[in-house]
């Protein structure tokens, strides 16, 4: 059994993320079936993995699923009873308000240090306090905002220390993701993955006119390829919490663009020391991107100091 009980109620998108999967589960071919992994299932499905692994979890207790290592595979057709009830108008409203909070953030609505409102976001958003409340709790998680007294929420404002220790813990997590890549061996599969993470770079270099959005996609993306190598799930959950802090923190900022475009080329650099096999050179360009992207979040914020290209 896993760590989840049945007994405790799923939250409304776990409850659909779960239906969603046993609708997938129907068309299985033959039993056992081998499902996705879990971070193709989350850009399958549009969730975060820890939305993932709550519905395998609770999949994998009412006996439907069944997991050795890393392999999860289907035992049972899905019946009607394991569908679980989902109030569509209230998932629809919280998704609502996370599209429209998202949206604040891409258009630097919300600034470092700011402080918000839930009956304000209520109002302008249409959406009743309760939800609000739901989906900043989410965020306060990634640590992009933090609870203040009369149902108020302040928008993190980073200094030097802050951001060293982010970092720090960033630089532990990277440096363990592209050891255990570079010890793999480079099998067909493997090197066909690092080409094409390569050629979308590449690709993304000569593009004109490029905007931070489009890289920060391929950024989750490479570093997610990097640190599935240490297969262990809490190292991917404090990643996901530090890439978002990084990015909400760097839109504000031309840095953005200016950590875009040195990103790219480190990224480069990563993945073709990767496909010579040279191990020593992976790792030296790897924490060589780490220091860098340190560098421009310090230069974002303002530290003395610190400016582009230091």
């Amino acid at each position: 059994m896993s760590g989840q009980s049945l007994s405790a109620i799923p939250s409304q998108l776990v409850a659909k993320t779960i239906n969603a999967m046993l609708d997938d589960f129907l068309t299985a071919p033959e039993l056992p079936w081998r499902i996705l992994a879990e971070g193709k299932l989350a850009q399958q499905l549009a969730v975060s993995r820890s939305t993932i692994r709550s519905a395998l979890d609770y999949l994998r207790d009412l006996g439907i699923l069944q997991s050795e290592g890393r392999q999860t595979n289907l035992i049972k057709k899905p019946l009607k009873k394991h569908y679980l009830k989902v109030d569509e108008e209230l998932t629809s409203k919280t998704d609502d308000f996370e599209a429209f909070f998202f949206e604040k953030i891409s258009k630097s609505e919300l600034q470092p240090g700011q402080f918000i409102s839930e009956r304000e976001l209520s109002l302008e958003s249409g959406i009743n306090t309760v939800q609000v409340r739901e989906v900043l709790a989410t965020f306060a998680r990634y640590g992009i905002i933090t609870k203040e007294p009369r149902h108020r929420w302040r928008v993190v404002q980073f200094d030097e220390h802050m951001i060293d220790e982010l970092f720090d813990m960033r630089e532990m997590i990277e440096e363990r993701g592209i050891r255990s890549l570079a010890k793999q061996q480079l099998d067909t599969r493997l090197e066909k993955d690092i080409r094409d993470l390569l050629k979308e770079h590449q690709q993304l270099k000569k593009k004109k006119n490029r905007v931070v959005q489009d890289f920060w996609d391929l950024d989750n993306r490479f570093h997610r390829f990097i640190l599935d190598a240490c297969q262990n799930r809490y190292l991917q959950d404090m990643f996901t919490s530090i890439a978002m802090l990084i990015h909400f923190q760097l839109q504000h900022d031309a840095t953005g663009q200016y950590g875009m475009n040195v990103g790219i080329n480190q990224h480069i650099a990563v993945l073709k020391a990767l496909l010579a096999g040279n191990k020593q050179e992976a790792i030296k360009a790897m924490l060589l991107h780490v220091n860098t992207a340190r560098r421009v979040m310090k230069a974002t914020a303002g530290i003395p100091g610190y400016s582009l290209g230091q």
